[in-house]
């Protein structure tokens, strides 16, 4: 469990950081940084004893468990991006059910960042780990999202997208009728406008062009 927390905020660390989730990076020296003072706040170790064990717990998870590698010059990320995604999604998650976050805050994470395409994954995931009534007001917050998304022409409906998506991890979307009828609604009428051909080629590429 301390392995697992640790890991959560090594992707708390680069979801924080200037590249945000579009990066998979960080400094050997913030992560040391990061895991003692893990380390001294959980266990009360002094520095002298959290210090070479920070060393020790970074090294197992690159040596060992394989979940880190080491990129160059210093610079550790997640071996494949996956944990990174599960991790930082994890972290949102366990923090909301702890009441560290509330859910207005949980909103604004969805509101943050609904158009950068390195955290859909995240988000998707997110709401696959909230109870349904959260879900809700989430989904249906994505769909006003991008309101004049129709005026410019075959521009791919980000905010449309990502809530089919995050409908379709809900644990029990019974509980969620409503978003779930809103969400076909905008179905049907992107399909009505563009075709369903066009409706396939834009679900597999960037906006489509004339």
């Amino acid at each position: 469990e301390d392995k697992l927390e640790l890991r959560r905020l090594v992707a708390r660390r680069m979801q924080a950081g200037p590249a945000s989730l579009a990066g998979n990076h960080l400094p050997g020296s913030d992560l040391r940084a990061e895991f003692e003072n893990y380390l001294r706040q959980r266990f009360e170790l002094p520095a002298s004893r959290a210090a070479p064990a920070a060393r020790a717990m970074l090294e197992q998870l690159r040596e060992r468990n394989f979940i880190l590698a080491l990129f160059g010059a210093g610079v550790y990320g997640f071996v494949h991006r996956a944990f990174l995604e599960y991790l930082a999604a994890a972290d949102i998650g366990d923090r909301f059910a702890a009441h560290d976050i509330s859910a207005d805050d949980l909103s604004r994470v969805f509101g943050d960042h609904w158009a950068d395409p390195a955290w859909h994954e995240v988000l998707v995931l997110v709401t696959g780990m909230i109870p349904s009534r959260f879900a809700g007001p989430i989904i249906a917050g994505l769909l006003k999202a991008d309101p004049t998304w129709q005026m410019r022409a075959w521009t791919t409906p980000a905010h449309l997208l990502l809530a089919m998506r995050c409908l379709a991890e809900v644990r029990k979307p019974g509980e969620i009728a409503g978003q779930g009828r809103a969400v076909s609604a905008e179905l049907v009428l992107l399909l009505s406008t563009w075709g369903a051909d066009e409706f396939l080629g834009l679900t597999s590429a960037d906006p489509i062009s004339d």
